[in-house]
């Protein structure tokens, strides 16, 4: 049986979140909170969007318990879902991968009856994880190398020449950088609102708690770096024009040298392979490859045609109406 977590499932979390896997590396590695008190904040009726957690507990034919939880949350005001931890570890037992599974499924069925699109996570390329998620149908969109900074190498603050700080009448132009930088197979998996170019995806949890700014040429936006400070590291993110690959240097060093004003953490920085520019000069300033991971996402809703029926049938007319409907996935 899988529920949502209450107050009873305190000692049950306690005992699993020993062994629980990450599916969200971002915030693992600057801003890790434990599954216990995220279960617990997820009762309070404030915070940053909409947190779930669903809890397995049943018993075995052969005897004992089969168990696991699943966490996920909601970004505000956007009709999406992030999978951030799961258990038990797919090496656990010979089941671990049905449990996967019907945790997976159920926590996509709830995003859907809650009205969510979509539903993310990240893993560890040519993982286990990976896999697993594939085999629940998750399809790959994007792959990702993160790159680590250690302290203390961080250059000091300069100001390069046509890169000042983020402003909100910049946001049309950011999205239309977006847009003419990212292949269409990732914005299709990505854009917050089908058709909005107005519109474009900011970030991972926790966005908006950071410093953003701009590179501008004769063009306009041709540059975006956004640094997102960390209880255990930064993490920086660059988005650049190919006309502009020659100021991707100016762009990071900009970014680093606003970590003069916080803790010496490591900083992390995510390329994309379709951010061809952008790994030289990381190297350059003294970043070393970390890990590989892929993004992944599954549509918990379709868009199907049917028939709308008139009220007379001799003067009825087959009208096609669009209907959204929630795609199949296990109840539990």
């Amino acid at each position: 049986m899988i529920r949502p977590f209450t107050l009873r499932d305190l000692w049950l979390l306690r005992q699993l979140e020993k062994e629980h896997i990450v599916l969200y590396p971002i915030e693992a590695l600057t801003r890790p909170q434990s599954p216990l008190w995220a279960a617990l904040t997820s009762l309070l009726p404030f915070g940053e969007g909409q947190s779930l957690t669903f809890m397995l507990q049943e018993p075995r034919r052969e005897g004992g318990q089969r168990q696991g939880f699943i966490q996920a949350r909601q970004p505000d005001a956007q009709p999406i879902v992030y999978i951030q931890r799961l258990t038990p570890r797919l090496d656990a037992d010979e089941e671990a991968h049905a449990v996967w599974n019907r945790l997976v499924s159920h926590t996509v069925t709830a995003a859907g009856e809650r009205g969510h699109l979509r539903v993310f996570a990240s893993a560890v390329q040519d993982s286990a994880e990976t896999a697993a998620l594939s085999a629940a149908g998750f399809s790959v969109y994007a792959r990702e190398d993160i790159f680590q900074l250690e302290p203390g190498t961080h250059p000091q603050a300069t100001n390069p020449v046509g890169i000042r700080p983020e402003q909100s009448t910049d946001l049309w132009q950011i999205s239309q950088l977006y847009y003419a930088i990212t292949p269409r197979l990732v914005q299709q998996a990505e854009s917050p609102v089908e058709n909005n170019t107005s519109e474009w995806p900011r970030g991972p949890l926790g966005w908006g708690q950071g410093e953003g700014y701009i590179l501008e040429d004769h063009s306009g936006i041709a540059g975006y770096g956004y640094l997102m400070p960390g209880r255990v590291g930064h993490w920086l993110s660059i988005r650049v024009h190919s006309r502009a690959y020659d100021r991707v240097v100016d762009l990071l060093d900009y970014g680093l040298a606003l970590l003069n004003y916080y803790p010496a953490y490591p900083v992390y920085c995510g390329v994309r392979e379709y951010q061809g520019g952008v790994r030289v000069p990381l190297e350059e300033r003294g970043f070393n490859l970390l890990q590989n991971q892929c993004h992944l996402v599954r549509h918990t809703m379709v868009r199907v045609k049917e028939p709308a029926r008139g009220l007379v049938p001799a003067l009825e007319k087959r009208v096609e109406a669009p209907t959204t409907t929630v795609s199949p996935t296990e109840r539990s």
